[in-house]
Formats: C-alpha cells, sequence, structure tokens
C-alpha cells in the first residue's frame, strides 16, 4: 500500500495545534507558560485584588 506524506504545511499546523493545547493545559494546571507583568494585569482585570 502507498503510504501517504504529510506535506510541510500539514506539520506546520499540527505543531501550532499542539503546542496550543499544551499551553492551555499547563495554564489549566496553574503553570504561568506566558509571564505577565502587573501592570498589564492591571490594565486586563482592573478591579481584582
Amino acid at each position: 500500500m502507498a503510504r501517504k506524506v504529510i506535506s510541510r504545511g500539514e506539520i506546520i499546523i499540527v505543531a501550532i495545534l499542539g503546542f496550543a493545547i499544551l499551553t492551555f493545559a499547563l495554564q489549566k494546571c496553574g503553570v504561568d507558560v506566558i509571564k505577565t507583568s502587573e501592570e498589564s494585569e492591571m490594565i486586563d482585570r482592573p478591579h481584582q485584588d
């Protein structure tokens, strides 16, 4: 049987989706993947203490 070769574009799409899912899962577990400064947190959520 002939094997289907994965194109470069499909590899990039799968890599981006995998990174997004991994980042989302780590954030749900409480790991800060993307560091945010306190100033940006105040702008995003001004009324939280």
